[in-house]
């Protein structure tokens, strides 16, 4: 937020957050991740002072990353470790903050659908290929699930017909297909990598921007111009707790905090 504030982008709490921030005022009890939007046109400026500033405390992970098979950023603290399917036999792994780019979207209605249809299939390809290269640690943990083993085994199928194409030039592309509109008033705007990718994450620009602020762990941190409608369209009634088989949870095979400074 100190780094967003310095070089003037506009950031947001999105997904669990945004839902914490909203519900609980602070991180969801059972969360383990934290989520950020920022405009896509801020993202170059924040990357740059934040890797000014912090290259010494912290790994940035995107697409300018070799084997980084994941077209969300990934902002790891060095001296931790944070191990999911994705980081098994990788050294810096640390505990990440997940940035996402909030894009424009076409006005044109065929546009769109083509922008959408286009920005989903590149979010495809990069999926498959993630379960390829982790395949070995995929297969493992779905081995009593056989409906689960055998979608995944497709994705792992596909991820290995693009080996022709390097992780880092399949998420670059996918960055490129993502940002293609470049229309700052356009109507609507989404996180085409987000929860519910390209169409079920979309919302109006008036809802969206500029952001509001509410209360997250003691600090008032922005959110989405109308958090109740966007918390909505994400994930309907969101005030109702969920039960515990419904919580989300990520798979993780190791966890250390970092010692304090």
């Amino acid at each position: 937020m100190e780094v967003c504030d310095a070089c003037g982008a506009t950031y947001f709490l999105i997904g669990g957050n945004a839902l914490g921030a909203v519900r609980h005022h602070g991180f969801i009890p059972w969360d383990d991740d934290m989520d950020l939007g920022i405009l896509s046109k801020d993202y170059d400026k924040f990357i740059n002072l934040f890797r000014e500033k912090y290259e010494d405390k912290y790994w940035i992970h995107n697409e300018d990353t070799a084997n980084h098979c994941s077209s969300i950023t990934h902002i790891c603290r060095k001296n931790s470790v944070y191990r999911g399917i994705g980081q098994v036999g990788k050294s810096e792994c640390g505990i990440p903050v997940e940035i996402n780019k909030v894009e424009n979207v076409p006005d044109n209605p065929v546009l769109r659908l083509l922008h959408g249809i286009l920005c989903n299939g590149m979010g495809l390809l990069m999926s498959c290929r993630y379960f390829y290269e982790n395949r070995k640690t995929t297969l493992v943990l779905t081995k009593n699930n056989i409906k689960a083993k055998f979608i995944f085994s497709i994705k792992i199928e596909i991820g290995w017909a693009t080996q022709i194409l390097s992780v880092q030039s399949l998420n670059k592309f996918t960055q490129y297909c993502c940002g293609l509109c470049k229309n700052e008033n356009s109507k609507y705007v989404n996180i085409p990598r987000g929860r519910k990718h390209y169409f079920g994450d979309m919302y109006l620009r008036s809802e969206f921007i500029p952001p509001t602020q509410v209360e997250f762990e003691g600090h008032m941190w922005n959110v989405p111009a109308n958090p109740y409608r966007y918390l909505s369209i994400l994930y309907g009634d969101y005030m109702t707790i969920p039960t515990k088989s419904n919580q989300d949870r990520h798979s993780l095979c190791e966890l250390v905090f970092p010692e304090e400074d």
